[in-house]
């Protein structure tokens, strides 16, 4: 998981819930959508939600994700032939109304957003809304989250909202395994799963072709050493670009790496 930033203020024009666009589609529809669940107070169940769920999904919600997140996982960070919008908080796990709120909708894999399901733990209480003749919500309802994450404390972690400082927790193995002693990172993890196998393996196969790399060197210049420390810069360089480029997948293990002293241990062995 990395940071992501989003623009709360460049909301998707099929979300918008001001007058201006809610007087035409593709606003309309799903402003439609968006009162008829709050009067409903819940969101319908899976059965009969089709025409609801379509609204959360449309072109521009989906163009505007892909390009935020680079079309990888908010969770796992992999890319996926089939990316699904996530809600952080669950539209049927007690936030019907933000349903088609712009800064609950993440990008999300399968297999983490199965995974996530509607849970959604506090450390507080959940936040109890009105929107009976309230219509400072509905103007503000692309941006309410800020004000719930102070108010209920989530015990997961949304990568548009989490601090550097949570991040940093995070620790990697060579095997690709991951984990962290900050409690709600290592919810998040456990949540989603992103210590399954098929992401461990993965996270291992970047590092060990890396290894690779520099033993495939080690052979080719021999006892050189000055070709092979110029080879070596050369690699190295190639990781740090690619851990800096935010279309590459696990950019969180690839900035470990650089961060952990492997690089240089495993140099020395050779």
């Amino acid at each position: 998981m990395i940071k992501i930033q989003k623009d709360l203020t460049a909301i998707p024009s099929s979300l918008k819930a001001d007058a201006v666009s809610i007087a035409k589609r593709p606003a309309k529809t799903t402003h439609e959508r968006r009162m008829q669940v709050i009067n409903d107070n819940a969101y319908p169940p899976a059965s009969q939600s089709r025409n609801y769920d379509e609204r959360y999904k449309t072109d521009d919600i989906k163009a505007a994700l892909n390009n935020i997140y680079h079309g990888k996982c908010a969770f796992c960070e992999t890319k996926s032939e089939s990316m699904h919008v996530e809600h952080f908080r669950p539209k049927r796990g007690g936030y019907y109304w933000l349903a088609y709120s712009w800064d609950n909708l993440l990008l999300s894999c399968p297999t983490c957003n199965t995974n996530k399901s509607d849970v959604f733990p506090l450390a507080k209480g959940r936040t109890k809304v009105s929107f009976v003749n309230n219509g400072h919500n509905i103007l503000n309802i692309n941006t309410l989250s800020a004000g719930y994450d102070q108010s209920e404390l989530p015990l997961l972690v949304n990568p548009e909202t989490t601090t550097i400082a949570e991040l940093g927790t995070l620790v990697f193995t060579k095997d690709g395994n991951v984990s962290s002693n900050n409690p709600r990172m290592s919810k998040t993890i456990t949540q989603c799963k992103l210590h399954r196998d098929a992401l461990c393996q993965r996270r291992k196969r970047i590092w060990d072709d890396f290894c690779r790399e520099i033993k495939c060197l080690a052979l080719c210049h021999g006892q050189n050493k000055v070709a092979f420390a110029d080879s070596i810069k050369g690699i190295i360089m190639s990781f740090k670009q690619k851990a800096g480029d935010m279309d590459s997948e696990f950019l969180a293990f690839r900035k470990y790496v650089l961060t952990s002293g492997w690089i240089q241990d495993e140099i020395k062995k050779i």
